[in-house]
């Protein structure tokens, strides 16, 4: 994941947005995988602490930890999916989809084998790396700068009465 932050797209060729577009998509994707691995160790981890109450009451541990019980049971539950089926990691679905559609998926699995097959298969090795870039240069827009015209107020937006 390797992406460049711009102050300004003037001056670029459509060749070098066009590759500053796949990393920025490459970056979102990659992302994402990382997010969904944290959220199946976090459920890992919070079925640890929850079977056989381990470090006190479920509801204890949970305030102590600074997490709503139902969401952490929402990443037990996603770690029994993603354990039972590794490979929707790499359908570039969402938690948030994972979840709301297991039920329908998990029916229609149980009548199409082959692709339930192909679900189950492991993922042969997770690595995840990690480096934070810093910079001292403002991000355009922060602080007093002021906005370029075509540059919508958060009131005003782009996309405001999209379905």
């Amino acid at each position: 994941m390797s992406f460049q932050l711009e102050e300004s797209y003037h001056g670029k060729t459509f060749e070098e947005i066009k590759a500053a577009h796949e990393k920025l998509v490459a970056a979102g994707i990659t992302s994402n995988q990382l997010k969904m691995l944290s959220y199946v160790e976090r459920g890992k981890m919070y079925n640890f602490l929850k079977e056989k109450q381990r470090f006190g009451e479920w509801v204890v541990v949970c305030n102590e930890l600074q997490i709503c019980r139902r969401t952490a049971n929402r990443y037990v539950d996603f770690h029994a999916i993603i354990n039972a089926y590794p490979r929707l990691l790499e359908c570039e679905l969402t938690f948030e989809t994972i979840m709301s559609a297991y039920k329908p998926l998990r029916a229609y699995l149980l009548h199409h084998k082959q692709l339930e097959a192909k679900l189950r298969i492991p993922l042969r090795s997770t690595h995840v790396l990690g480096e934070r870039i810093y910079s001292s240069r403002r991000m355009a827009g922060a602080g007093n700068d002021q906005l370029p015209a075509d540059v919508p107020e958060p009131e005003e937006l782009l996309s405001e009465g999209a379905s």
